[in-house]
């Protein structure tokens, strides 16, 4: 998991479709702090940079969600976001180490009651994405996140 990689039309910053995608754009990245969501989000946005703004937006609010859902209650030290964009959709991955007791996962979670400060996050990712789903596999838990483009 690592580096990230880009296929342009044009490598001229002057041609108006230097910034359209020809195929997929791609890029890993390892967070292991919440201190690094920032830096994550922008390495989402590059990828994604074309877009218009409140998609890009939404985006980097999908992946700031399960990043730190992972973080604060997966009682794990890393985080891995691959991200991989195709010509009308956004690909999202967020794996981390399942070191938790054995659950049952809930891809449609309940509306938290209205006076509960926290409980949203997964509602946000599933109202914001096309398709969310949860798969557990060889001791990793991956939150997997389709999301349509409209750039």
């Amino acid at each position: 998991m690592g580096g990230s990689e880009s296929v342009w039309k044009s490598d001229d910053p002057g041609d108006p479709d230097s910034r359209e995608p020809t195929s997929s754009t791609s890029d890993s990245i390892v967070v292991s702090d919440i201190e690094e969501l920032s830096a994550c989000r922008e390495r989402i946005s590059s990828v994604v940079a074309d877009c218009d703004a409140d998609r890009c937006f939404e985006i980097e609010l999908v992946a700031s969600e399960l990043v730190t859902n992972a973080l604060e209650h997966g009682g794990v030290d890393t985080v891995h976001v691959d991200v991989r964009r195709r010509p009308t959709e956004l690909d999202l991955v967020v794996a981390a180490a399942d070191t938790g007791p054995e659950r049952t996962y809930h891809p449609d979670p309940d509306l938290p009651d209205p006076q509960d400060a926290r409980g949203r996050g997964l509602v946000i990712v599933r109202a914001l994405s096309q398709s969310y789903r949860v798969r557990v596999e060889g001791g990793f838990r991956y939150d997997e996140v389709v999301m349509t483009l409209d750039c």
